[in-house]
């Protein structure tokens, strides 16, 4: 996420459309409005219609109305600080860490299946 790279084929997304197939809903987050924060990873256009393609699940949750097709003009990725105590406690080595990385949307469009396609 951090390096910006596509969650199905592992190239750059940074120069490319990039594409967000998440549940997550728009929320209010603070003095900064409404934004999205997902955990699924970004991925090519053509990455994301190749994946709804082959994975029964994300067929089934464009079925059901349940997926989210987004095309992400403006994100930051957001990542937990592990202090070395943390660390030392979970792995015995005190070092300082980078946790769960999410994903905040902070301008997108809705999009359906056909725009993938």
């Amino acid at each position: 996420m951090a390096r910006c790279l596509c969650d199905i084929c592992g190239k750059s997304i940074k120069t490319s459309t990039k594409v967000s197939l998440s549940h997550a809903r728009p929320y209010p987050h603070g003095a900064e409005g409404w934004a999205i924060i997902q955990v699924e990873p970004m991925m090519h256009r053509r990455c994301a219609a190749v994946a709804i393609q082959h994975c029964p699940s994300l067929k089934r949750d464009v079925e059901n109305g349940t997926l989210m097709i987004r095309q992400v003009l403006s994100y930051r990725v957001q990542c937990a600080i592990m202090s070395p105590e943390y660390v030392e406690g979970e792995t015995g080595h005190a070092v300082k860490a980078l946790g769960h990385a999410k994903i905040e949307l902070l301008r997108w469009r809705d999009r359906d299946i056909e725009w993938l396609q």
